[in-house]
């Protein structure tokens, strides 16, 4: 269920705030001690709480709508019941109850019980990419045929999908993103050449009334270098901010590695700060001429 959660209480999400909620997963100590080869024994009123990895529950006691529960301390590093975190386009918590208890815990926030409950199976097939596919249509056919609503997916079966998709898309990115960035550039560049045309008389009279050419060339440079890296640093800024939304729709589109689309966007900076330095030269040299 979504919830909104802040410090230790969990409540209902209203429609307003899903932005802002916590995807909350439920399950039981029978199911966890199964899947993690633990034996985690609950006590009445009491329940496991597990967050993101960089992110452990801290506090003693987790409130569920109109329910409290004591939060056992359980140190763990077996984590794999919960589908990596950077894959979820919201946080992610897990709370083990005691058996039979889920649909409790449910009910005292949502006000109702459960619909159903879901199940998720990863695996790691052994072979090769053919075998693994084969694995993968078979087990879709013994859901189909028994009338199971479920899905099944083989990463050796989506890679060519992915790869036209997402190859595709790069190259969009890069055209579109050249394409701008030529349009961009030869905007400031041609604009700064134009105003040359007008600032000539201007230094022309300055350099009359005793401004030396060193003090004229500063001045260039300081008037062209703002043109030119203003717009770049303010790109810049815009792009940090906006980083943490972008990561969740990359996180969306499978690509939930932030490490690697932080280089790729420093890398992206660094580029167009590098064509904007060239450009920036060429158009100071050129002004320069005009005005002297």
């Amino acid at each position: 269920m979504l919830a909104v959660v802040d410090r230790n209480k969990v409540e209902k999400t209203q429609s307003d705030d899903a932005a802002a909620s916590t995807l909350i997963k439920i399950m039981e100590e029978s199911e966890y001690n199964q899947v993690t080869g633990e034996q985690v024994e609950l006590e009445p009123g009491q329940a496991l709480v597990f967050q993101a990895k960089q992110k452990n529950y801290e506090y003693d006691t987790i409130e569920l709508g109109n329910q409290t529960y004591e939060v056992k301390k359980w140190n763990t590093d077996k984590k794999s019941y919960i589908l990596d975190e950077k894959t979820q386009v919201y946080e992610t918590m897990t709370v083990v109850t005691r058996n039979h208890e889920a649909k409790e815990a449910y009910a005292a926030v949502q006000g109702k019980e459960p619909e159903g409950y879901s199940w998720e199976y990863a695996l790691d097939l052994i072979g090769d990419a053919g075998e693994q596919i084969t694995v993968g249509d078979e087990i879709e056919t013994i859901l189909t045929e028994s009338s199971f609503n479920g899905w099944v997916e083989v990463r050796e079966k989506e890679r060519n999908t992915v790869y036209s998709l997402y190859g595709s898309l790069l190259f969009l990115g890069v055209f579109v993103g050249a394409l701008f960035l030529m349009g961009a550039v030869m905007i400031i560049y041609y604009k700064q050449v134009s105003e040359g045309f007008d600032d000539r008389k201007r230094f022309q009279i300055m350099q009359k009334v005793g401004m030396s050419r060193k003090e004229i060339r500063q001045t260039i440079q300081s008037q062209v270098v703002t043109v030119f890296f203003l717009p770049l640093a303010v790109a810049v800024v815009h792009t940090m901010v906006a980083f943490p939304l972008t990561r969740r729709i990359m996180a969306m589109l499978n690509f939930p590695d932030s490490n690697l689309f932080l280089a790729a966007t420093a890398i992206t900076i660094a580029a167009f700060a590098v064509v904007y330095l060239i450009v920036y030269v060429l158009t100071a040299r050129a002004y320069y001429k005009i005005v002297e």
